[in-house]
């Protein structure tokens, strides 16, 4: 993977492309919402564009909950002097001009990164209305997908899943998805080298024991996809980095 991927924490991803930072889901509040709060130095460096937001170049938001979203740090952002592109679903503020090439999937570039927005419906009936995206990425031939919290339904998004060519390097999904059915299935459509579990909370804010069961559902994995990789809170995933790989229990 010559991507470097950095692993916030609940569904903060931080891409870097060659020095070109996309940030998703980065700007959050997460307490609200049984998750954790951004960590104080990486708030700081934020407000601050520095240390790896230095190379910012765009922030992507699935959704507007609290754990995906704030406002406040993202007004900060607003005020750099080099502003990054913003775009989320419904978010006033977007910033990039997007092209549709279907009715759910919308096209845009962020300097040579090439974003796929594919409309979905949140998971959990509650949160069937609150516009939704799932987002792909793609350079120099490789591609990263990231579900959010979306209803991997690959029926629904059929058209999406046949607007790009494969391999994809890595998926990113949480835990209702990777338990589900209709999840494994997309995971099968979108046929990833590799699949990462993501939008845990630190331990000790983990009162829904979110790591215990994203742990079970790794050892119960169809033999079919690759095995779902950990990845550990406030560390970069790469080939030649740290991360925590779940290894299959026969």
């Amino acid at each position: 993977m010559k991507t470097s991927v950095y692993y916030m924490i609940n569904a903060a991803l931080y891409f870097d492309f060659d020095g070109s930072g996309i940030l998703i889901d980065g700007v959050h509040e997460g307490q609200k919402k049984g998750f954790s709060p951004m960590p104080a130095a990486t708030d700081r460096s934020l407000r601050q564009h520095a240390d790896i937001f230095s190379n910012l170049r765009a922030a992507l938001f699935t959704h507007l909950h609290p754990d995906h979203f704030d406002r406040d740090r993202l007004n900060y952002l607003l005020h750099f002097s080099a502003t990054p592109a913003v775009y989320g679903p419904g978010l006033d503020c977007s910033n990039v001009h997007v092209r549709p090439l279907s009715e759910k999937v919308l096209d845009f570039t962020v300097d040579s990164i090439r974003i796929l927005a594919v409309s979905n419906v949140h998971d959990g009936e509650e949160f069937r209305e609150e516009p939704h995206h799932s987002f792909l990425l793609e350079h120099d031939h490789e591609r990263f997908f990231v579900a959010g919290d979306a209803f991997l339904d690959p029926k629904a998004d059929n058209a999406f899943l046949h607007s790009f060519s494969r391999p994809v390097t890595a998926a990113f999904v949480n835990l209702y998805q990777a338990a589900s059915p209709a999840g494994k299935d997309y995971l099968r459509a979108l046929q990833p080298d590799r699949i990462f579990l993501y939008h845990f909370p630190f331990p000790g804010d983990d009162k829904a024991n979110y790591w215990r069961l994203g742990k079970q559902i790794a050892r119960k994995w169809p033999d079919d996809l690759p095995v779902p990789e950990l990845p550990e809170p406030m560390n970069w995933i790469s080939d030649n980095r740290p991360f925590l790989r779940m290894s299959r229990i026969v």
